[in-house]
C-alpha cells in the first residue's frame, strides 16, 4: 500500500455505522476459560462521551485509584475518520462521573495500554500510522498527556507491555495486513533500550496468537496471555494461551483454546479484547463486543 494504515479494526469500522462496538464487564470462569457477562447491557458506549462525533469505543484498559476507576479506550472520530484516546472516570458504583478525549494525533490511535512506573503514569498506544512505537507520559493523570519518547521504529499493531521477573516485555503484531506474525521485545526499563527477542518472529503464520488482545493474567503461579482470533476474519474472538517460558533467550507458549463468552445481545457477533482485573479474589474482565457483520478483511 502507498500509505501506512492500521489495517484491521479501524479499517473495517471507519466507514460504516452498520455495526457498533461497546464495552462490557464479565466474570472469568478460569477452569472453562468462559466469560459470563455481569450485565445484559454495556457499561460504556460512545454515547457516554460528550458530543456526537464518536462512532464507537473499543480496546478498554483500566486503572483503579482509590474510589475511582479510569477506563481508557479507543474512540473512533467520525469527523477525522481515525481513532483517538478517551478516558471515562467511574465511581465505585460504576457510574460515569466524567469523560473526555485525552489524546489525539494526526494519525490513528488505538489500544491505549496504560501502566505506572516509578511514580508516573505512561500510555503505550497503537500508533502504527506514525511508523513509530510512541510512549506518552501523564502531565496530569488521566486528562493530560504528552509525548515522552520513541521506543522503536517499526510497523506494528496492538503493543502489550508488561513486567515479568525483573524485566519488561512487549508483545506486538508485526504484520497487521495478515495478523499472522508477532514479535517480542525486552528491556530492563520500559522507557528505553528495547531489544528484539532472539526468536523473533516469535509467532509465524499464527493468526490465533500473533496479535495481542489485552492485558495478561497471573493465576496460581501461571501466566496467561490473550490474543485475537483472526483465523478467518479480524475481530471474531479471543484466544487464550499459557506462557511457560519467557526470558531474553526463550519464549514458549502452550495453546489453551478460544475464550467462550456467554454473550449479551449487544455483543452477539464478536469480541476481540480483554482487560483482566481482580476483585475480592475473583477474575473479571472488561471486554469490547459488537453487533452486525464486519466486511471482509482488506488484503
Amino acid at each position: 500500500m502507498s500509505r501506512r494504515a492500521s489495517i484491521g479494526f479501524n479499517e473495517l469500522t471507519s466507514n460504516s455505522d452498520s455495526h457498533t462496538w461497546r464495552i462490557g464487564s464479565a466474570r472469568l470462569d478460569i477452569a472453562r476459560m468462559r466469560l459470563i457477562a455481569t450485565s445484559d447491557i454495556p457499561i460504556l458506549t460512545a454515547e457516554d462521551l460528550p458530543g456526537r462525533d464518536i462512532t464507537f469505543i473499543a480496546d478498554p484498559f483500566q486503572i483503579a485509584l482509590q474510589d475511582t476507576t479510569y477506563v481508557f479506550v479507543e474512540a473512533w472520530s467520525r469527523s477525522v475518520q481515525r481513532g483517538q484516546i478517551a478516558v471515562f472516570a467511574l465511581n465505585a458504583s460504576g457510574q460515569v462521573m466524567d469523560s473526555a478525549i485525552v489524546l489525539a494525533e494526526p494519525f490513528h490511535l488505538s489500544y491505549p495500554c496504560v501502566f505506572s512506573y516509578r511514580g508516573h503514569f505512561y500510555l503505550l498506544p497503537e500508533a502504527w500510522e506514525s511508523g513509530q512505537l510512541l510512549l506518552y507520559r501523564a502531565r496530569s493523570f488521566p486528562w493530560n498527556w504528552e509525548r515522552f519518547s520513541v521506543l522503536l521504529e517499526l510497523d506494528y499493531a496492538d503493543p502489550q507491555i508488561f513486567f515479568h521477573r525483573n524485566l519488561w516485555y512487549i508483545f506486538l503484531n508485526t504484520d497487521p495486513l495478515t495478523n499472522a506474525t508477532g514479535a517480542v521485545f525486552w528491556s530492563e526499563s520500559p522507557l528505553e533500550n528495547w531489544r528484539p527477542h532472539v526468536q523473533n518472529p516469535v509467532f509465524r503464520n499464527d493468526r490465533l496468537q500473533a496479535r495481542s488482545a489485552g492485558s495478561l493474567m497471573k493465576h496460581g503461579g501461571r501466566l496467561f496471555r490473550f490474543s485475537q482470533n483472526c483465523s478467518s476474519r479480524y475481530g471474531q474472538g479471543v484466544f487464550a494461551s499459557e506462557i511457560v517460558e519467557l526470558s531474553p533467550s526463550g519464549v514458549r507458549t502452550i495453546p489453551i483454546g478460544l475464550v467462550q463468552l456467554d454473550r449479551p445481545d449487544w455483543a452477539r457477533d464478536g469480541f476481540h479484547h480483554l482487560d483482566m482485573f481482580l476483585d475480592k479474589g475473583v477474575h473479571y474482565a472488561l471486554f469490547d463486543g459488537y453487533t452486525g457483520v464486519l466486511d471482509p478483511e482488506p488484503k
